[in-house]
C-alpha cells in the first residue's frame, strides 16, 4: 500500500491562501492520505481569531481535513487558556509530547501521539513543539 503524507507548517492565519492550499489537498488526497501541519497554523494576527480565541481557525482545519496539527509557538501567544480552549474544542488533534505547564504537567485537549488508521494501516503520529517554554506560563520537558 502507498501512504501519502501531506502537509502545512507556518501557515501563520495567512487564511487567504489556505483556499489554495485546499484545492490543493483536495486534487492530491485519496484514502491513503494523511493530512497534518507542523505548527504555527494560527498566530492572533487576525481579529477572527482573536474574537473566537482560536476557534475560526479550528473550523479552519476540520474543514479542510486534517488529522492532526503540533502545537507551534504561535498557538501559544494567547497564553495557556486559550490553547487548553482550541485544543479541548478541536476536532483535529493537538499533539506535543513535550509540552507541559509550570507544574509539569500536560496541557489539557494536548495528546501526546494518535494512531491514525488508513485501509488497515496503523499509523503512529508524535507532535513535538519548539522551546517556547520561556515564552508563556508552560515549560517543556527537555
Amino acid at each position: 500500500m502507498r501512504l501519502t503524507i501531506l502537509h502545512t507548517n507556518d501557515v501563520h492565519s495567512n487564511f487567504e491562501n489556505l483556499s489554495k492550499i485546499v484545492t490543493h489537498i483536495n486534487e492530491l488526497k485519496d484514502e491513503n492520505t494523511i493530512i497534518l501541519d507542523a505548527g504555527d497554523f494560527s498566530d492572533f494576527k487576525r481579529i477572527e481569531l482573536q474574537g473566537t480565541d482560536g476557534q475560526a481557525a479550528l473550523d479552519l482545519l476540520e474543514y479542510a481535513g486534517y488529522d492532526a496539527i503540533t502545537v507551534g509557538n504561535n498557538e501559544t501567544f494567547q497564553g495557556l487558556d486559550v490553547l487548553k480552549y482550541m485544543s479541548t474544542n478541536s476536532k483535529v488533534p493537538f499533539l506535543s509530547s513535550n509540552i507541559r505547564d509550570l507544574n509539569h504537567k500536560t496541557i489539557e485537549g494536548v495528546k501526546k501521539s494518535i494512531i491514525l488508521n488508513k485501509n488497515g494501516l496503523r499509523i503512529l503520529v508524535i507532535g513535538a513543539s519548539p522551546d517556547i517554554g520561556l515564552l508563556m506560563s508552560y515549560v517543556l520537558l527537555p
